[in-house]
């Protein structure tokens, strides 16, 4: 048997999938996302800060440059 890290499975159908085939799917998809820094290790998801808005005036724009 082969090292399933190795394999690729991304021609598989998802019905031909083993338990053992679909657990090295969800630890690569969760490897990817901590990657990504869209996951956290523990798996929660990383709150998005909200956009400052900076409202358009031109003078305080030019006065600042």
């Amino acid at each position: 048997m082969d090292d399933l890290s190795e394999r690729d499975l991304s021609s598989v159908a998802d019905e031909d999938l083993t338990p053992e085939e679909r657990q090295e799917l969800t630890r690569r998809m969760d490897e990817f996302l901590e990657r990504m820094q869209l996951r956290r290790p523990d798996k929660e998801a990383v709150e998005a800060k909200p956009k400052q808005i900076m409202s358009w005036d031109p003078v305080a724009i030019a006065r600042r440059h």
